[in-house]
Protein backbone atom coordinates (compact mmCIF):
# COMPACT_ATOMS: atom_id res chain seq x y z
CA UNK A 1 0.00 0.00 0.00
CA UNK A 2 1.62 3.39 -0.98
CA UNK A 3 1.55 6.28 1.01
CA UNK A 4 -1.39 8.02 -0.51
CA UNK A 5 -3.55 5.02 -0.40
CA UNK A 6 -2.50 4.83 3.19
CA UNK A 7 -4.11 8.04 4.16
CA UNK A 8 -6.62 7.90 1.80
CA UNK A 9 -8.00 5.48 4.30
CA UNK A 10 -7.08 6.71 7.57
CA UNK A 11 -8.88 10.12 5.92
CA UNK A 12 -12.17 8.07 5.53
CA UNK A 13 -11.60 6.56 8.74
CA UNK A 14 -11.55 10.06 10.39
CA UNK A 15 -14.47 10.84 8.86
CA UNK A 16 -16.70 8.07 9.96
CA UNK A 17 -15.24 9.32 13.81
CA UNK A 18 -16.36 12.70 12.68
CA UNK A 19 -19.80 12.36 11.55
CA UNK A 20 -21.50 11.91 15.03
CA UNK A 21 -19.21 13.52 16.95
CA UNK A 22 -19.50 17.26 17.84
CA UNK A 23 -16.51 18.17 15.61
CA UNK A 24 -19.19 16.78 12.33
CA UNK A 25 -18.40 20.28 10.93
CA UNK A 26 -14.57 19.02 10.07
CA UNK A 27 -16.35 15.70 8.17
CA UNK A 28 -16.56 18.06 4.87
CA UNK A 29 -12.62 18.91 5.47
CA UNK A 30 -12.10 15.26 6.02
CA UNK A 31 -13.31 14.23 2.64
CA UNK A 32 -11.96 17.15 0.95
CA UNK A 33 -8.47 15.35 2.36
CA UNK A 34 -9.82 12.17 0.83
CA UNK A 35 -10.46 13.62 -2.57
CA UNK A 36 -6.43 14.89 -2.64
CA UNK A 37 -5.32 11.24 -1.39
CA UNK A 38 -7.26 10.18 -4.75
CA UNK A 39 -6.13 12.36 -7.09
CA UNK A 40 -2.74 11.89 -6.10
CA UNK A 41 -3.15 8.10 -7.05
CA UNK A 42 -4.09 9.27 -10.23
CA UNK A 43 -6.92 6.65 -10.11
CA UNK A 44 -9.27 8.22 -12.79
CA UNK A 45 -9.75 4.86 -14.71
CA UNK A 46 -12.06 4.40 -11.58
CA UNK A 47 -14.60 6.96 -12.72
CA UNK A 48 -15.74 4.52 -15.58
CA UNK A 49 -17.78 2.97 -12.35
CA UNK A 50 -19.90 5.63 -13.10
CA UNK A 51 -21.75 3.92 -15.92
CA UNK A 52 -22.24 0.99 -14.19
CA UNK A 53 -23.87 2.72 -11.15
CA UNK A 54 -26.72 4.95 -12.11
CA UNK A 55 -26.93 5.88 -7.69
CA UNK A 56 -24.24 8.24 -7.96
CA UNK A 57 -25.29 9.41 -11.57
CA UNK A 58 -28.71 10.17 -10.14
CA UNK A 59 -26.82 11.92 -6.71
CA UNK A 60 -24.73 14.06 -9.63
CA UNK A 61 -27.61 15.00 -11.90
CA UNK A 62 -29.56 16.33 -8.56
CA UNK A 63 -26.59 18.23 -7.67
CA UNK A 64 -27.01 20.07 -11.31
CA UNK A 65 -30.83 20.40 -10.56
CA UNK A 66 -30.27 22.32 -7.36
CA UNK A 67 -27.36 24.61 -9.38
CA UNK A 68 -29.91 25.17 -12.17
CA UNK A 69 -32.49 25.96 -9.28
CA UNK A 70 -30.20 28.91 -8.41
CA UNK A 71 -30.37 30.57 -11.59
CA UNK A 72 -34.01 30.55 -11.46
CA UNK A 73 -34.40 32.15 -7.48
CA UNK A 74 -35.28 35.47 -6.32
CA UNK A 75 -32.88 34.91 -3.63
CA UNK A 76 -29.31 34.52 -4.63
CA UNK A 77 -27.64 34.82 -1.54
CA UNK A 78 -29.22 32.25 -0.08
CA UNK A 79 -29.49 30.11 -3.47
CA UNK A 80 -25.54 30.53 -3.69
CA UNK A 81 -25.11 29.30 -0.04
CA UNK A 82 -27.14 26.15 -0.30
CA UNK A 83 -25.26 24.72 -3.36
CA UNK A 84 -22.37 24.35 -0.54
CA UNK A 85 -24.88 22.56 1.23
CA UNK A 86 -25.41 20.04 -1.35
CA UNK A 87 -21.84 19.55 -2.07
CA UNK A 88 -21.99 15.99 -1.01
CA UNK A 89 -23.82 14.77 -3.51
CA UNK A 90 -20.73 15.36 -5.82
CA UNK A 91 -17.66 14.87 -3.25
CA UNK A 92 -19.10 11.78 -1.50
CA UNK A 93 -19.82 9.67 -4.54
CA UNK A 94 -16.69 10.64 -6.92
CA UNK A 95 -14.13 10.78 -4.09
CA UNK A 96 -15.79 7.36 -2.09
CA UNK A 97 -18.21 5.86 -4.66
CA UNK A 98 -15.92 5.78 -7.45
CA UNK A 99 -12.59 6.01 -5.92
CA UNK A 100 -11.71 2.08 -6.59
CA UNK A 101 -10.63 1.71 -3.29
CA UNK A 102 -13.18 0.60 -1.28
CA UNK A 103 -12.81 -3.07 0.30
CA UNK A 104 -14.45 -4.75 2.95
CA UNK A 105 -12.08 -4.08 5.52
CA UNK A 106 -11.99 -0.70 5.11
CA UNK A 107 -15.96 -0.76 5.61
CA UNK A 108 -15.46 -2.73 8.42
CA UNK A 109 -13.30 -0.33 10.22
CA UNK A 110 -15.33 2.86 9.00
CA UNK A 111 -18.54 1.23 10.63
CA UNK A 112 -16.16 0.83 14.04
CA UNK A 113 -14.66 3.65 14.16
CA UNK A 114 -18.58 5.32 13.82
CA UNK A 115 -20.01 3.28 16.59
CA UNK A 116 -17.02 3.86 18.80
CA UNK A 117 -17.28 7.60 18.56
CA UNK A 118 -21.27 7.46 18.91
CA UNK A 119 -20.49 5.91 22.15
CA UNK A 120 -18.00 8.50 23.00
CA UNK A 121 -20.15 11.15 22.31
CA UNK A 122 -23.20 9.56 24.65
CA UNK A 123 -20.40 9.30 27.29
CA UNK A 124 -19.69 13.29 26.86
CA UNK A 125 -23.20 14.56 26.71
CA UNK A 126 -24.25 12.46 30.18
CA UNK A 127 -21.04 13.31 32.34
CA UNK A 128 -21.40 17.27 31.00
CA UNK A 129 -24.66 16.79 32.30
CA UNK A 130 -23.58 14.90 35.75
CA UNK A 131 -21.18 17.65 36.10
CA UNK A 132 -23.39 20.46 35.70
CA UNK A 133 -26.03 19.01 37.90
CA UNK A 134 -23.54 18.19 40.72
CA UNK A 135 -22.38 21.84 40.33
CA UNK A 136 -25.91 23.89 40.47
CA UNK A 137 -28.11 21.19 41.57
CA UNK A 138 -31.04 21.98 39.13
CA UNK A 139 -31.76 19.11 37.19
CA UNK A 140 -33.69 21.74 34.75
CA UNK A 141 -31.96 23.83 32.42
CA UNK A 142 -34.13 26.59 29.75
CA UNK A 143 -33.63 27.51 26.26
CA UNK A 144 -35.08 30.65 25.02
CA UNK A 145 -38.74 29.48 25.33
CA UNK A 146 -38.41 25.90 25.89
CA UNK A 147 -37.45 24.13 29.63
CA UNK A 148 -35.67 20.92 29.25
CA UNK A 149 -34.58 18.09 31.52
CA UNK A 150 -30.32 18.19 31.76
CA UNK A 151 -30.35 14.50 31.16
CA UNK A 152 -32.77 14.24 27.84
CA UNK A 153 -33.36 15.58 24.22
CA UNK A 154 -31.85 19.04 23.92
CA UNK A 155 -30.64 18.75 27.13
CA UNK A 156 -28.61 16.07 27.10
CA UNK A 157 -27.05 17.15 23.64
CA UNK A 158 -26.48 21.04 23.96
CA UNK A 159 -22.65 20.60 25.15
CA UNK A 160 -21.98 20.11 21.60
CA UNK A 161 -24.49 22.98 20.64
CA UNK A 162 -26.59 22.83 17.95
CA UNK A 163 -26.88 19.14 18.22
CA UNK A 164 -30.14 17.49 16.95
CA UNK A 165 -31.62 14.70 19.22
CA UNK A 166 -33.24 13.16 16.41
CA UNK A 167 -29.52 13.41 14.58
CA UNK A 168 -27.90 11.67 17.41
CA UNK A 169 -31.14 8.95 17.52
CA UNK A 170 -29.87 7.89 13.79
CA UNK A 171 -26.39 7.37 15.15
CA UNK A 172 -27.54 5.55 18.13
CA UNK A 173 -29.47 3.13 15.71
CA UNK A 174 -27.04 2.42 13.21
CA UNK A 175 -24.15 1.69 15.85
CA UNK A 176 -26.20 -0.97 16.98
CA UNK A 177 -26.72 -2.54 13.54
CA UNK A 178 -23.11 -2.58 13.45
CA UNK A 179 -22.57 -4.11 17.05
CA UNK A 180 -25.22 -6.46 16.56
CA UNK A 181 -23.39 -8.21 13.83
CA UNK A 182 -19.80 -7.93 15.60
CA UNK A 183 -21.36 -9.35 18.54
CA UNK A 184 -22.87 -12.20 16.88
CA UNK A 185 -19.41 -12.41 14.80
CA UNK A 186 -17.15 -12.66 18.28
CA UNK A 187 -20.31 -15.06 19.71
CA UNK A 188 -19.76 -17.35 16.61
CA UNK A 189 -15.90 -17.25 17.68
CA UNK A 190 -16.31 -17.77 21.07
CA UNK A 191 -14.63 -14.79 22.20
CA UNK A 192 -16.08 -14.13 25.06
CA UNK A 193 -14.87 -10.63 26.28
CA UNK A 194 -15.37 -8.96 22.77
CA UNK A 195 -18.84 -10.29 22.87
CA UNK A 196 -19.08 -9.37 26.39
CA UNK A 197 -18.05 -5.88 25.52
CA UNK A 198 -20.47 -5.67 22.48
CA UNK A 199 -23.70 -6.14 24.48
CA UNK A 200 -22.45 -3.95 27.34
CA UNK A 201 -22.24 -1.37 24.46
CA UNK A 202 -25.50 -2.21 23.46
CA UNK A 203 -27.35 -1.68 26.45
CA UNK A 204 -25.06 1.82 27.08
CA UNK A 205 -26.54 2.30 23.67
CA UNK A 206 -30.02 1.83 24.25
CA UNK A 207 -29.99 3.95 27.66
CA UNK A 208 -28.54 6.89 25.77
CA UNK A 209 -31.78 6.30 22.71
CA UNK A 210 -34.11 7.09 25.86
CA UNK A 211 -32.24 10.08 27.69
CA UNK A 212 -32.31 11.27 23.48
CA UNK A 213 -36.29 10.87 23.89
CA UNK A 214 -36.78 11.11 20.29
CA UNK A 215 -39.97 9.14 19.62
CA UNK A 216 -38.52 8.05 16.02
CA UNK A 217 -35.43 7.03 17.11
CA UNK A 218 -37.43 4.64 19.49
CA UNK A 219 -39.55 3.73 16.53
CA UNK A 220 -36.62 2.77 14.19
CA UNK A 221 -35.21 0.93 17.37
CA UNK A 222 -37.94 -1.17 17.43
CA UNK A 223 -38.25 -1.96 13.90
CA UNK A 224 -34.68 -3.27 14.29
CA UNK A 225 -35.72 -5.15 17.24
CA UNK A 226 -38.44 -6.51 14.98
CA UNK A 227 -36.00 -7.45 12.12
CA UNK A 228 -33.94 -9.31 14.54
CA UNK A 229 -35.92 -11.36 16.21
CA UNK A 230 -38.05 -12.37 13.12
CA UNK A 231 -34.43 -12.97 11.23
CA UNK A 232 -33.75 -15.11 14.54
CA UNK A 233 -37.32 -17.00 14.42
CA UNK A 234 -36.48 -18.24 10.57
CA UNK A 235 -32.70 -19.52 11.23
CA UNK A 236 -34.50 -21.52 14.51
CA UNK A 237 -37.16 -22.50 12.07
CA UNK A 238 -40.28 -21.53 13.41
CA UNK A 239 -42.68 -22.07 11.39
CA UNK A 240 -44.75 -19.81 9.05
CA UNK A 241 -48.00 -19.89 11.91
CA UNK A 242 -45.61 -19.49 14.98
CA UNK A 243 -43.86 -16.50 12.93
CA UNK A 244 -47.43 -14.63 11.96
CA UNK A 245 -49.06 -15.24 15.34
CA UNK A 246 -45.85 -13.30 17.08
CA UNK A 247 -46.40 -10.40 14.62
CA UNK A 248 -49.83 -10.22 16.18
CA UNK A 249 -48.79 -10.04 19.46
CA UNK A 250 -46.12 -7.63 18.64
CA UNK A 251 -48.24 -5.07 17.17
CA UNK A 252 -50.49 -5.58 19.94
CA UNK A 253 -48.02 -5.05 22.45
CA UNK A 254 -46.77 -2.11 20.51
CA UNK A 255 -50.39 -0.11 20.63
CA UNK A 256 -50.07 -1.20 24.25
CA UNK A 257 -47.16 0.63 25.06
CA UNK A 258 -47.82 3.72 23.27
CA UNK A 259 -51.34 4.04 25.30
CA UNK A 260 -49.94 3.12 28.63
CA UNK A 261 -46.72 4.75 28.31
CA UNK A 262 -44.96 2.78 31.31
CA UNK A 263 -42.00 4.97 30.79
CA UNK A 264 -43.67 7.93 31.04
CA UNK A 265 -42.41 9.94 27.89
CA UNK A 266 -43.85 13.19 28.07
CA UNK A 267 -43.88 13.09 24.16
CA UNK A 268 -46.03 10.65 24.23
CA UNK A 269 -48.49 11.73 27.15
CA UNK A 270 -49.12 14.95 25.31
CA UNK A 271 -50.55 12.86 22.22
CA UNK A 272 -53.09 10.87 24.91
CA UNK A 273 -54.08 14.43 26.59
CA UNK A 274 -54.13 16.75 24.03
CA UNK A 275 -56.56 16.54 20.80
CA UNK A 276 -55.80 15.70 17.42
CA UNK A 277 -55.83 19.24 15.23
CA UNK A 278 -53.51 21.00 13.17
CA UNK A 279 -52.51 23.85 15.30
CA UNK A 280 -49.00 25.41 16.18
CA UNK A 281 -51.00 26.53 19.35
CA UNK A 282 -48.31 26.36 22.43
CA UNK A 283 -51.36 25.01 25.01
CA UNK A 284 -53.29 22.85 22.09
CA UNK A 285 -50.18 21.65 20.14
CA UNK A 286 -47.90 17.76 20.65
CA UNK A 287 -45.44 16.67 18.59
CA UNK A 288 -47.74 15.43 15.81
CA UNK A 289 -50.17 18.13 15.69
CA UNK A 290 -47.53 20.78 15.36
CA UNK A 291 -45.90 18.44 12.33
CA UNK A 292 -49.18 18.07 10.72
CA UNK A 293 -49.34 22.23 10.64
CA UNK A 294 -45.86 22.07 9.15
CA UNK A 295 -46.55 19.56 6.97
CA UNK A 296 -50.32 21.00 5.96
CA UNK A 297 -48.45 24.38 5.11
CA UNK A 298 -45.75 22.28 2.54
CA UNK A 299 -48.90 20.33 1.17
CA UNK A 300 -50.02 23.69 -0.21
CA UNK A 301 -46.43 24.72 -0.95
CA UNK A 302 -46.18 21.84 -3.32
CA UNK A 303 -49.36 22.32 -4.81
CA UNK A 304 -48.24 25.95 -5.67
CA UNK A 305 -44.91 24.96 -7.22
CA UNK A 306 -45.70 21.06 -8.18
CA UNK A 307 -43.13 20.36 -11.08
CA UNK A 308 -40.31 22.55 -10.20
CA UNK A 309 -40.26 23.61 -6.56
CA UNK A 310 -39.73 26.90 -4.90
CA UNK A 311 -35.95 26.15 -5.38
CA UNK A 312 -33.61 26.36 -2.45
CA UNK A 313 -32.88 29.99 -2.64
CA UNK A 314 -36.69 30.88 -2.56
CA UNK A 315 -38.40 28.64 0.01
CA UNK A 316 -37.84 30.15 2.97
CA UNK A 317 -39.71 33.55 2.46
CA UNK A 318 -42.36 31.38 0.51
CA UNK A 319 -42.50 29.05 3.33
CA UNK A 320 -42.96 32.26 6.21
CA UNK A 321 -45.68 34.02 4.11
CA UNK A 322 -47.72 30.15 3.69
CA UNK A 323 -48.05 29.97 7.29
CA UNK A 324 -49.11 33.31 7.91
CA UNK A 325 -51.29 32.64 5.30
CA UNK A 326 -52.43 29.79 7.51
CA UNK A 327 -52.55 31.91 10.81
CA UNK A 328 -49.87 29.46 12.10
CA UNK A 329 -47.93 32.45 13.93
CA UNK A 330 -45.67 30.26 15.60
CA UNK A 331 -43.92 28.40 12.38
CA UNK A 332 -44.28 31.48 10.93
CA UNK A 333 -41.89 33.25 13.72
CA UNK A 334 -39.28 29.91 13.68
CA UNK A 335 -39.86 29.38 10.08
CA UNK A 336 -39.32 25.44 11.03
CA UNK A 337 -38.79 23.60 8.23
CA UNK A 338 -41.47 20.48 6.60
CA UNK A 339 -39.91 18.19 9.56
CA UNK A 340 -40.63 15.77 6.98
CA UNK A 341 -37.96 15.12 4.26
CA UNK A 342 -39.69 13.72 1.34
CA UNK A 343 -42.53 17.12 1.27
CA UNK A 344 -38.94 19.17 2.16
CA UNK A 345 -37.63 17.88 -0.91
CA UNK A 346 -40.64 18.05 -3.04
CA UNK A 347 -41.45 21.67 -1.86
CA UNK A 348 -38.19 22.78 -2.75
CA UNK A 349 -37.56 20.97 -6.19
CA UNK A 350 -41.08 20.07 -7.22
CA UNK A 351 -41.95 17.10 -8.74
CA UNK A 352 -38.49 16.47 -11.07
CA UNK A 353 -36.14 16.96 -8.33
CA UNK A 354 -38.42 14.53 -6.26
CA UNK A 355 -37.69 11.69 -8.88
CA UNK A 356 -34.22 12.28 -9.29
CA UNK A 357 -33.94 12.36 -5.94
CA UNK A 358 -35.90 8.98 -5.37
CA UNK A 359 -34.30 7.44 -8.27
CA UNK A 360 -31.19 7.75 -6.53
CA UNK A 361 -33.02 5.75 -3.93
CA UNK A 362 -34.61 3.28 -5.96
CA UNK A 363 -31.13 2.50 -8.22
CA UNK A 364 -29.32 1.43 -5.40
CA UNK A 365 -31.98 -0.70 -3.70
CA UNK A 366 -32.09 -2.69 -6.99
CA UNK A 367 -28.35 -3.90 -6.56
CA UNK A 368 -26.61 -5.69 -3.98
CA UNK A 369 -24.76 -3.95 -1.73
CA UNK A 370 -23.42 -4.32 1.61
CA UNK A 371 -24.79 -5.95 4.46
CA UNK A 372 -26.01 -3.06 6.44
CA UNK A 373 -26.88 -0.70 3.01
CA UNK A 374 -30.84 -1.83 3.80
CA UNK A 375 -31.18 -1.30 7.79
CA UNK A 376 -28.85 1.82 7.23
CA UNK A 377 -31.51 3.43 4.74
CA UNK A 378 -34.57 2.25 6.95
CA UNK A 379 -33.14 4.24 9.79
CA UNK A 380 -32.98 7.19 7.68
CA UNK A 381 -36.22 7.01 5.20
CA UNK A 382 -37.94 5.94 9.26
CA UNK A 383 -36.03 9.60 10.49
CA UNK A 384 -37.23 11.33 7.07
CA UNK A 385 -41.27 11.19 8.33
CA UNK A 386 -40.46 13.25 11.43
CA UNK A 387 -37.65 14.74 10.31
CA UNK A 388 -35.73 17.05 7.39
CA UNK A 389 -32.14 15.57 8.32
CA UNK A 390 -30.71 16.61 4.83
CA UNK A 391 -31.16 20.53 5.55
CA UNK A 392 -27.98 20.31 8.40
CA UNK A 393 -24.83 19.73 7.09
CA UNK A 394 -24.38 17.26 9.69
CA UNK A 395 -27.14 15.14 8.84
CA UNK A 396 -25.98 15.36 5.01
CA UNK A 397 -22.73 14.42 5.69
CA UNK A 398 -23.77 11.30 7.65
CA UNK A 399 -26.31 9.94 4.86
CA UNK A 400 -23.95 11.22 1.73
CA UNK A 401 -20.76 9.26 3.63
CA UNK A 402 -22.31 5.96 3.91
CA UNK A 403 -24.76 5.83 1.00
CA UNK A 404 -21.40 6.24 -0.91
CA UNK A 405 -19.84 3.83 1.24
CA UNK A 406 -22.08 1.03 1.52
CA UNK A 407 -23.22 1.30 -2.25
CA UNK A 408 -19.12 1.52 -3.61
CA UNK A 409 -18.33 -1.48 -5.67
CA UNK A 410 -15.83 -3.30 -3.62
CA UNK A 411 -12.50 -4.42 -4.74
CA UNK A 412 -12.54 -7.61 -6.68
CA UNK A 413 -10.91 -9.46 -3.81
CA UNK A 414 -13.71 -8.75 -1.92
CA UNK A 415 -16.95 -8.75 -3.53
CA UNK A 416 -18.00 -11.99 -2.44
CA UNK A 417 -18.69 -10.24 0.71
CA UNK A 418 -20.78 -7.59 -1.30
CA UNK A 419 -24.52 -8.00 -0.23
Amino acid sequence: MNKWSNLYQWSLLITAALVPSGLHQLAIVSVAFSGVCWLAQKRFSSLSILRSEPQFLFSILFYLYVCAGAFFSINHGDALSSLSVYLPLILYPIFIGHSGIISRSLIRKAELFFAVSTILSLVIMIAYATGDYLITGQIMIRDEDNQFNKFTYYGLTRVFGHYHPTYAAMFVNHSIVILVRLAYEYYQQKEKRSTAICLLSLGFLTVGLILLNSMIGLLTLLLLLVHYSFTLMKKIGFSMVLRSSLKVLFVLLSFGFLYYNPLKLAKLESLRTRKLIITDNFTERNLLTIRLAKWDTHLSIISRYFWFGTTEGDIKAIRKEAYLEKGFNDLALHNYNAHNQYLEVFANFGLIGFLIFSAMIVSAYLRKRWMHFKLFMLIIMVAWLTESTLELSQGFNYFMFFFALYTAPLLSDNSKENG
